[in-house]
């Protein structure tokens, strides 16, 4: 479980702008390290986006439910 987050979080960090990611790099340092080689792999990266925002409006609050419409 924890490696599959590492993933998720280097997998939607992977896809920001430019400028977003490097502004956030050092926090994501931990689970690029965690994680070591990133698959290049945009079917993974679409189903891991998919599977986290269905996620997030199913079981969501409101307030967070409204940023992802």
């Amino acid at each position: 479980v924890l490696r599959i987050s590492h993933l998720a979080a280097v997998l939607l960090w992977a896809d920001w702008p430019e400028g977003l990611r490097e502004k956030t790099a050092p926090r994501f340092a931990a689970h690029r390290e965690a994680l070591g080689v990133s698959p290049d792999d945009p079917a993974l990266s679409r189903r891991v986006r998919a599977f986290l925002l269905k996620l997030i409006k199913s079981e969501g609050d409101e307030a967070c439910r409204n940023l992802f419409k």
